[in-house]
């Protein structure tokens, strides 16, 4: 009894004899897969973040990617690497089983049978990012056009004149699409 004198299984029953159980499911305790339907959604701006790095070694600007890449998959966020040219994708792959002496990431091309299976995906093909809804880390000299499928785009940019070029034209490209790239220097122990 309340000190009203009114019982709590009779307030019980009103609030639930005026609503419908379905309605209150849905309408109060949203679903995990509802939840990540909106936030995923097709249409939806990614965060962009420009990683800039002291050194100008491609080799350095790959390992950070890798790192980027393993921090994400330890987080469980799928995670696609896009390069420019098919000839990078071996080298990136044989990186993701050497950058360091103690970790690996488990990875493979987006067109293996393997794609769906590991948490990190390799290509130069913009196709190929229809597949995926987390994390894009773009080593590519372009934006690809499917980047509203993910909810994070990592641009690893290092010292190298070209590459340094390449990402101030992308970060204003970004800039008209609607989005707001933030930036971060890196230090030397990339």
């Amino acid at each position: 009894m309340t000190p009203s004198g009114v019982s709590l299984s009779i307030i019980w029953i009103r609030y639930y004899a005026t609503r419908s159980l379905p309605c209150l499911l849905f309408t109060e305790y949203p679903s995990v897969t509802s939840q990540r339907q909106n936030k995923w959604s097709f249409g939806m701006l990614p965060q962009v973040s420009f990683y800039i790095l002291a050194d100008d070694s491609p080799l350095v600007r790959g390992r950070f990617a890798c790192r980027l890449a393993e921090k994400a998959w330890k987080n469980n966020v799928k995670t696609h690497i896009h390069l420019s040219k098919k000839e990078d994708i071996e080298p990136m792959s044989d990186l993701l089983w050497s950058f360091r002496e103690d970790s690996f990431v488990p990875h493979a091309t987006s067109d293996s049978d393997e794609a769906g299976e590991v948490p990190v995906t390799i290509s130069c093909s913009e196709d190929d990012l229809q597949k995926h809804d987390g994390l894009l880390i773009n080593l590519g000299d372009i934006i690809p056009d499917n980047i509203n499928h993910f909810s994070r785009v990592a641009e690893v940019v290092v010292q190298s004149p070209e590459i340094l070029e390449l990402a101030r034209v992308r970060f204003r490209q970004y800039r008209d699409r609607g989005m707001h790239p933030q930036h971060q220097k890196v230090g030397q122990s990339a």
